[in-house]
């Protein structure tokens, strides 16, 4: 960014990226709290359902973008968990920042 405009932009914009972030760890938390069952949890359509048009900071396909990468990463944890890797643990970070 050349601007203090520009700047301001892709504040908010990182800003919307974490706050979709954090919203995706309390969804997918909530689902775990109801169901111990990974079939009964959100996957990407219903991620990107619960998440269409409230960001207004963020453009649809960056939206989708970050609920992909969610979900990827839930996949993974889910494997890993599967392999026996203990410690791994699902997305539970709620950064101000996430890009």
């Amino acid at each position: 960014p050349n601007s203090k405009s520009q700047w301001g932009l892709f504040t908010r914009t990182r800003l919307e990226a974490g706050r979709l972030w954090s919203d995706l760890v309390e969804i997918h938390k909530e689902a775990r709290k109801k169901s111990q069952n990974p079939r009964d949890w959100p996957d990407y359509g219903d991620l990107c359902g619960q998440t269409k048009g409230i960001y207004a900071d963020l453009g649809a396909q960056s939206v989708q973008q970050i609920v992909k990468d969610f979900c990827d990463c839930i996949k993974s944890t889910k494997r890993l968990l599967q392999q026996g890797y203990k410690e791994t643990q699902f997305p539970c970070k709620k950064p101000k920042y996430n890009i």
